[in-house]
């Protein structure tokens, strides 16, 4: 019997609008790459059943999210649209292939390859941190996009919630405080707190989902204008803001400077006409004094 046409099941997110987010994802060996790619729904086996990565490999996800229609702060409109994240995990090359390593990283890059590089550390080991740290020095600008991300977080003491700026004498108990200092120091967002486990990233049901969904959104909100999220982009570029104030102000001076400048030169040149018209319609004197026509 001749089996009848069965019509395509296209999800109405397809028919969304719709924008690409690259991005590459850089650690220490062990320090959970994998499952934290595993858990952001990438894959559909067990996030915690991994081996060693040993070549680059690329993975797909997606995030959907709400933008304003209109620039106006009185119009509340939005639309949804959906964030393709398409994530490539780099493991460590072996030591006699990690400057050929390092080279093709650069290369990626600066050629505008990446949008997004996600610095993952184990928030149980203070050397992974040290590694991400050193990445971040030795492959990135300041003008590309970065944000840490801790992983194995409930195997982490609890992190206390406190100013550092305003308490000089505190000194961080926990990698995730080390890195949250690092972060500050850069004008960085702090650490995104994650965990491969079935208490966050891998739970089921609605608590699973909300967390995934926040993990997605962080990351598109760092490379995202914010007329396109929806929500303040998130700082991922090292004192972003304190160089657009710089910027700014550098403008505003030349401004003023030029504003000045064209009005010495208006003053001068109504000074030159001026005395010219006066010096020509003087009459003239004779030797005696008297005016000569």
């Amino acid at each position: 019997k001749k089996k009848s046409a069965v019509a395509p099941n296209v999800s109405s997110d397809s028919l969304l609008p719709s924008r690409e987010v690259r991005a590459l994802l850089l650690g220490s060996p062990g320090s959970g790459k994998t499952a934290f790619l595993n858990a952001l729904g990438c894959t559909s086996r067990d996030p915690l059943a991994t081996s060693k990565t040993r070549s680059p490999r690329t993975s797909s996800t997606f995030v959907k999210l709400k933008r304003k229609t209109s620039k106006s702060t009185s119009d509340s409109q939005s639309e949804a649209y959906v964030v393709h994240l398409i994530i490539t995990e780099v493991p460590e090359a072996a030591a006699e292939n990690q400057a050929q390593r390092r080279k093709e990283l650069s290369e990626i890059l600066q050629g505008g390859g990446c949008d997004l590089v996600i610095l993952v550390f184990d928030s149980t080991n203070s050397a992974s941190l040290a590694y991400a740290k050193h990445l971040e020095s030795s492959l990135l600008t300041d003008d590309m996009s970065r944000v840490y991300v801790s992983t194995k977080s409930d195997q982490c003491a609890t992190t206390e919630d406190r100013d550092v700026e305003e308490d000089d004498e505190w000194q961080p108990t926990t990698v995730i405080d080390e890195a949250g200092i690092h972060c500050r120091e850069l004008d960085l967002e702090p650490p995104l707190v994650t965990s491969a486990n079935d208490t966050m990233l891998s739970a089921d049901g609605e608590l699973g989902e909300l967390q995934r969904q926040k993990a997605l959104e962080h990351l598109a909100r760092c490379v995202l204008p914010e007329e396109s999220s929806g929500s303040t982009r998130l700082r991922a570029k090292p004192h972003e803001e304190r160089k657009r104030q710089e910027a700014a102000k550098r403008r505003n001076r030349k401004m003023i400077w030029f504003g000045v400048g064209v009005g010495v030169a208006v003053a001068v040149v109504g000074y030159l006409i001026t005395g010219t018209t006066g010096g020509s319609s003087s009459p003239k004197q004779d030797g005696k004094g008297r005016a000569r026509l």
